[in-house]
């Protein structure tokens, strides 16, 4: 089974209760909705629109205002409210009302060059190694270059990541500043990485044969089974990257996936069929290999990874136009077996979609040709040279997808920005938050609650409960009125992972805190302490759980380990 967030699940996770031990005041559990389905409200919030400016020569553009933008959502000039800049990692943040007309700018405070980043722009790097589809002598190659722009090329302050993907998808590090960790998961990856078993080779012997069979449609057979094996190989990549987006969808601040491979075609088999029947024939196309299309999983990537705010760098191991000339270890001739045209219809077929992905998001798909070590530069240039527009998201809930349209001032300059972000309510932002907080120990502080587990009990059916104590302080927690009382709404968040990886489905508790008010000043200086029990089964190794101020919209996450 899978959650709504892609992963592989193990069965459901069990409904949590919650257990009142000390209160300041007056607080009641809730008589129903205990683990009910997530409530449908979307806040109105400030969304952040990650913009990158460069000139003819592909530098990065420093100096512009928020006078310098136009934002346009869904096709209507919005207000700019926040904007931040900053060049070579220093930069100013700022925000303001909403201003009186779009697409000026007026009210935006300048920009103040050298303030620290602040949370909501921190870039946080997720490397991922996608080793199904990456030959070992472009590994070793690819890694070289990655290893010396991690070391020389980005900033110490960024925390950097790694998944990969081989027999199946790991997360193989968390979220860490430190590089001698990162070292050694990037060692873990490219020396466990799992060896290509792909019809490649064939793919090869076939292209090897073309020039002296040129007509010869026994070819399509042969071309038909081994692209259905390159094609399945493909999409369980890209599945796997949607769900590697998503993972990181629920981490605060900006998020980028730099995703090494040998580049992935949306159809493997088009330009060998076509090279081998020698003239179009359509139906025989449609019939052979034109199922084989991998078009649509990229434009689902690029909705997800918009939805996420993800920016998407694809890093081609192996560019497109020598695919089919060379065998699957790399030591097949570099004579052309099929024309020119074909070739570069091989190349066009590698390129589109991850060029696709990466433009959609604001991203780049570079790759690793002789100009490497000058491509991941230019990608370090984002990271560190960047503008951000925010603006109030349009409260329209009869549309959930927006359409984003940033225009600057000045000839010359080419703008990259996410096309699209989309609505997500508070109970799914909250989701993603805990999940980031199981996979990454990406932990919020916010709300400032303290996590306590507590001694584990044997349960029924070889179950355990484990009781976690949550210290919530009231002070940060946010009451409205309601009669002669004062009321807070709190949303508890929590899942479990296991030693293979599985994750269960985010359960929710919601419950209502209510205060006299005569006792709300004495309360204030109290923490409100519940103890929360989780049913665990032999084999769960991690615990997220998060709080939630519905009201004040803040949270905090933590995962601990079992």
């Amino acid at each position: 089974m899978r959650s709504m967030f892609g992963f592989p699940q193990a069965i459901l996770f069990g409904l949590a209760l919650i257990h009142i031990l000390i209160l300041p005041a007056a607080a009641q559990p809730p008589n129903e909705g205990v683990g009910e389905a997530f409530f449908d409200s979307v806040s109105v919030e400030i969304v952040n629109v990650e913009v990158f400016v460069t000139d003819k020569k592909d530098e990065p553009v420093s100096g512009l205002t928020a006078e310098s933008f136009e934002l346009w959502v869904d096709g209507k000039p919005v207000p700019i409210t926040n904007f931040y800049a900053e060049v070579g990692g220093q930069g100013g943040a700022q925000s303001s009302g909403p201003k009186a007309s779009p697409p000026a700018a007026e009210g935006v405070p300048a920009v103040s060059e050298g303030e620290a980043t602040p949370p909501s722009q921190q870039l946080h790097l997720l490397i991922f190694v996608d080793n199904r589809n990456l030959r070992p002598t472009n590994r070793k190659k690819s890694f070289k270059y990655l290893r010396r722009f991690l070391a020389e090329d980005l900033s110490p302050e960024v925390p950097v990541a790694v998944a990969a993907l081989g027999a199946s998808l790991a997360f193989v590090s968390d979220f860490t500043r430190d590089r001698d960790l990162l070292e050694e998961a990037l060692d873990k990856v490219q020396e466990g990485g799992a060896t290509v078993v792909s019809a490649t080779a064939e793919l090869q012997r076939i292209a090897d044969t073309i020039a002296e069979s040129s007509g010869d449609l026994t070819l399509g057979v042969r071309i038909k089974a081994a692209a259905e094996t390159e094609f399945n190989r493909a999409k369980a990549s890209v599945q796997a990257l949607g769900a590697v987006v998503d993972s990181v969808a629920g981490i605060h601040g900006r998020k980028a996936i730099l995703y090494l491979s040998d580049g992935i075609s949306t159809n493997p088999g088009e330009a060998l069929y076509y090279a081998a029947v020698g003239s179009f024939d359509a139906a025989g196309y449609r019939r052979n290999v034109g199922s084989f299309d991998l078009m649509p999983d990229f434009q689902e990537l690029a909705r997800r990874a918009n939805a996420a705010e993800v920016t998407l760098y694809p890093l081609d191991a192996e560019p497109g136009d020598r695919s089919l000339t060379r065998s699957a270890e790399g030591t097949g001739s570099m004579d052309q077996p099929i024309s020119p045209a074909h070739s570069r219809l091989a190349a066009e077929n590698s390129r589109a979609p991850l060029e696709l992905a990466a433009a959609d998001t604001g991203g780049r798909r570079v790759e690793a040709s002789g100009r490497l070590a000058q491509h991941l530069l230019k990608i370090g240039n984002d990271f560190g040279s960047f503008y951000s527009l925010g603006f109030r998201a349009p409260e329209d809930a009869s549309q959930i997808k927006h359409r984003i349209e940033v225009k600057v001032a000045g000839k010359g300059y080419r703008v990259r920005h996410r096309q699209a972000y989309e609505d997500k309510d508070a109970d799914h932002r909250s989701a993603e938050a805990v999940i980031a907080a199981l996979l990454y120990g990406s932990s919020e502080g916010t709300l400032g609650v303290a996590f306590e587990p507590l001694a584990r009990r044997a349960g029924d059916d070889g179950l355990s409960v484990l009781p976690v104590k949550l210290k919530i302080p009231i002070s940060r927690v946010a009451f409205l009125p309601e009669g002669d009382q004062q009321k807070a709404q709190l949303s508890f968040f929590f899942t479990v992972k296991d030693e293979k990886g599985n994750l269960r489905p985010v359960q929710k508790v919601p419950f209502k805190l209510r205060i006299p008010a005569e006792k709300m000043e004495e309360a204030r200086g109290r923490t409100a302490d519940y103890e929360l029990p989780v049913a665990l089964q032999p084999g769960d190794r991690q615990l997220a759980i998060g709080v939630r101020d519905d009201i004040a919209g803040i949270r905090s996450t933590l995962r601990l380990e079992l």
